[in-house]
């Protein structure tokens, strides 16, 4: 009998430790999730579309812009980018960008333009961020058309009055 309640009395501390160990991992469990909820908040709500290859350009995150830019079908966490899009231009800025830690491109879909920007990682990993420009773009080739329109119109009138000046002074 005295030698049952010493062998559990030895497991007493053993059994106290698994517990705190299991309280422990409960709590960092716990935080996990919430980061991870919080990370899927910003991203759902970013403007800008978000890619994130790993070292063998396997899609290691994507948020919802880029699904919808690129018609994703279905989550490709864990596929290779190819799966996403076969687009030699982007395909030839991931490579430059793996090769000089950087580089920029603009993009442009049926009806949208956008500016892209790779950046690598020290730890092997490439974002690509999506920038939409299709505002400014228009907005600047508005800005264009309306300086050379009224370049030209304010040139004939010009030209007039410089011919009817030129005709009074001669007389």
């Amino acid at each position: 009998d005295r030698g049952a309640d010493l062998y559990y009395e030895e497991f007493i501390p053993l059994s106290s430790q698994i517990e705190k160990q299991f309280q422990t991992i409960d709590e960092q469990s716990l935080s996990l999730r919430q980061k991870d909820d919080n990370l899927h908040l910003v991203l759902s709500q970013m403007n800008e579309g978000l890619i994130i290859l790993d070292s063998d350009r396997n899609i290691v995150l994507i948020n919802n812009k880029i699904a919808d830019i690129f018609k994703a079908p279905y989550d490709l966490k864990g596929e290779n980018i190819l799966y996403l899009t076969r687009n030699q231009e982007i395909y030839n800025g991931i490579l430059t960008a793996e090769e000089n830690g950087t580089n920029e491109l603009r993009f442009k879909t049926a009806n949208r333009i956008y500016k892209l920007f790779f950046t690598k990682t020290d730890d092997g990993y490439l974002s690509i961020i999506f920038v939409d420009i299709t505002d400014s773009e228009r907005a600047r080739q508005i800005r264009t058309e309306f300086s050379s329109n009224v370049s030209h119109e304010l040139k004939t009138p010009l030209s007039n009055i410089a011919g009817y000046s030129e005709i009074i002074l001669n007389g």
